[in-house]
């Protein structure tokens, strides 16, 4: 199966256009919150600086 994760915050949605494939939903659930936790530590070391 073929999951798109685009990002969105209310004003700007940034799309998936190239996807992931994954076995299934749960897959696909770790690893949307893994990239989440990777764009919340990118963000807290861009404030850093």
């Amino acid at each position: 199966m073929r999951c798109y994760f685009h990002l969105v915050n209310g004003h700007e949605m940034i799309p998936d256009n190239a996807g992931v494939d994954v076995p299934d939903l749960d897959v696909a659930h770790s690893l949307a919150l893994q990239v989440l936790q990777e764009i919340r530590e990118e963000a807290d070391q861009s404030d850093e600086e």
